[in-house]
């Protein structure tokens, strides 16, 4: 699900070279005050998960002054076989996301298809 512009009341995500980059007010909204997240693959989708305790999950990283955060995915994209451009090229990729409550997670449909068709 590569995109320009989220539906409505959705978010964009950015990914960029391994790391997922969330967007300040997004993160504060949905994390705010963690310092990890747990990426979890789920079927085609990927789920986004807060962690209340620093002791596991993925590190999350202040990346510029207006506090957007950068979430590393590399191991897990790998281990998926995600092509490498998206995880060592220098393209940007932007996912839509939207949290979803029975979850208690942010997630991105469609993250693990290789193509449209295979959702």
């Amino acid at each position: 699900m590569v995109g320009s512009a989220p539906p409505q009341g959705d978010v964009l995500l950015t990914l960029r070279h391994g790391s997922l980059l969330v967007p300040a007010e997004t993160f504060e909204r949905y994390f705010s005050g963690l310092h990890s997240v747990l990426l979890l693959p789920r079927e085609q989708r990927l789920l986004i998960l807060p962690v209340q305790n620093s002791g596991g999950g993925n590190l999350v990283k202040i990346v510029n002054l207006a506090g957007d955060r950068a979430i590393s995915g590399v191991e897990l994209f790998r281990l998926y076989h995600l092509d490498d451009e998206l995880i060592d090229g220098y393209r940007e990729f932007a996912f839509s996301a939207r949290w979803d409550d029975d979850l208690a997670a942010l997630v991105i449909e469609g993250f693990f298809c290789e193509t449209p068709q295979q959702c």
